[in-house]
């Protein structure tokens, strides 16, 4: 028995397998996102534009059982939506100016629900939030001609999401785009 485990680990050696870890996998989430529309509308001098966010996570439920947090956060500094002043409520009905929380645990959830995927207990996490953005310009003719701007376009953001309390801890990005659409007109993924 003893030479039989000796061969196999001299032959395992050098064929270059390797020996794989079967421990549990670091926690992962994945993320289920489609376009993201952007409704703009101008008041007066005022160019505002109201993006409702909305991606559900799916993280594995034994994850959220642990000492851990989910951290998402949505990366508008390579959008059109950097050059603009933005508010969000907390999860207190606070008002809170050009920042967001990025831990779920101190978000309004749309929704939480287990489900199994794969035949692995997941929760699946509804993140729906608004940012109101907006910019004041000297006329109205200026606001407008920034809505013409804008108005149809389509622009990718990142989203970066993580667990936090784990020494060690993947950082995942993905992206999705942002679609900036008239305030008045129903948005359609058509």
């Amino acid at each position: 028995m003893k030479n039989a485990l000796y061969s196999l680990v001299i032959i395992l050696s050098f064929t270059g397998c390797q020996v794989i870890d079967v421990s549990p996998a670091p926690q992962s989430i994945n993320v289920e996102i489609n376009d993201q529309p952007v409704k703009l509308s101008v008041v007066d001098n005022t160019f505002n534009l109201k993006y409702n966010e909305d991606v559900t996570l799916l993280v594995p439920t034994d994850s959220l059982k642990q000492p851990l947090a989910v951290i998402f956060k949505e990366d508008f500094k390579a959008t059109k939506l950097a050059g603009f002043d933005y508010t969000t409520l907390t999860k207190n009905g606070l008002i809170a100016h050009n920042w967001a929380d990025t831990s779920l645990n101190n978000i309004n959830l749309a929704s939480k629900k287990d489900t199994i995927i794969n035949n692995i207990a997941t929760t699946k996490i509804k993140l729906a939030r608004t940012f109101l953005f907006s910019k004041i310009y000297p006329t109205n003719q200026e606001a407008i001609n920034e809505y013409n701007a804008l108005l149809n376009q389509k622009e990718a953001i990142s989203f970066s999401y993580r667990f936090s309390g784990l020494a060690k801890s993947t950082n995942y990005k993905t992206y999705a785009n942002l679609v900036y659409l008239d305030d008045t007109k129903k948005f359609s993924l058509d």
